[in-house]
């Protein structure tokens, strides 16, 4: 008799194992399960920015036309990615921002590195941000992670 009154117990402790498992992600973060950028995701290009705030010219152009393909990409909900790095002195903190069609919405991730030379990059994490606005001279990002709002210089 003991026995059938144990079952019905670690059912239910499995079941609590289970949504405690299901529930451990850190808020604001995105799911450790995301999927990487796949072979149709569009690439923007990359964007440098120096000390000061000035935007320095990527491979593929300018970074108006990097931001530009980033901002047309996140207003159609296209998989794409732009790669911003931020210079200072001896660090270099690099955001790669990234487009995917999520569950409701367009999803808008961040996935940080910071370096301090010469040491090599450490991951700081991904995180799914809030927004994106464009102005003539910028893009702005909101609400991404610990950083919050990143300004991204286009001229």
């Amino acid at each position: 008799m003991s026995r059938h009154k144990s079952v019905p117990f670690a059912i239910i402790l499995s079941l609590l194992l289970f949504a405690t498992l299901a529930c451990g992600t850190s808020a604001g973060a995105a799911s450790p399960t995301v999927k990487p950028p796949s072979a149709s995701t569009q690439k923007c290009g990359m964007i440098g920015v120096r000390p000061g705030g000035k935007a320095t010219v990527n491979p593929a152009g300018t970074a108006r036309s990097a931001g530009n393909c980033f901002w047309h990409a996140y207003q159609q909900c296209r998989a794409a990615s732009l790669v911003v790095s931020f210079g200072g002195i001896d660090t270099i903190t690099t955001h790669t921002f990234g487009v995917r069609e999520g569950f409701v919405r367009c999803d808008l991730l961040d996935t940080v590195q910071h370096r301090v030379i010469p040491q090599p990059a450490r991951n700081g994490g991904t995180f799914l941000c809030r927004g994106l606005t464009r102005t003539a001279d910028e893009l702005r990002f909101s609400g991404c992670g610990m950083d919050g709002d990143i300004v991204v210089p286009l001229g």
